[in-house]
């Protein structure tokens, strides 16, 4: 369990585009009763995107866009050792393996990302252990390498070459 000096430490950066003002708006209200603990970014490119990941230990897309589909940005934390956390659209319960590499909740439930988010602040063992199992599962399963041979696999299975 943290201290609360140590819990004082811990920053949240909100990170991407918002296209909705008025959220934007009602965010930046939010965010500026929380004290210096929280950061609107807005997006982020190339090694200003990359900078952020690495010195980062937890990645989170409470997404309920119901035609998400292969998010790259969770790829994208996990070559940077980041625990994910997301919900269940997409194929992103079949990316984030949910309690080994992340946690998998419900977009609707605010109270279950902040309990994951404690669990992770309070024991930063399991914290480094999805760290760690993410960056191994981005390697075997999501390396260009792997990737490239997975759509070649696919394309002369589709083309009958593969017979």
């Amino acid at each position: 369990m943290l201290t609360l000096d140590q819990r004082k430490q811990v920053r949240v950066r909100l990170v991407g585009a918002n296209r909705d003002e008025r959220y934007s708006e009602r965010l930046h209200e939010k965010a500026s009763g929380l004290g210096e603990c929280v950061d609107i970014i807005g997006p982020l490119y190339g090694t200003d995107k990359d900078e952020l990941l690495s010195n980062s230990d937890v990645f989170v897309l409470p997404t309920s866009y119901k035609n998400e589909c292969f998010p790259l940005s969770i790829l994208e934390a996990m070559s940077h050792s980041l625990a994910v956390v997301s919900t269940m659209e997409g194929a992103i319960p079949d990316i984030v393996e949910d309690g080994r590499c992340g946690k998998i909740f419900d977009a609707k439930d605010a109270g279950a990302l902040a309990r994951i988010l404690g669990e992770y602040i309070d024991n930063p063992t399991r914290l480094e252990e999805h760290k760690k199992y993410a960056r191994g599962r981005f390697c075997a399963k999501y390396e260009i390498s792997i990737f490239e041979s997975n759509l070649n696999g696919i394309l002369k299975e589709l083309t009958g070459e593969g017979r």
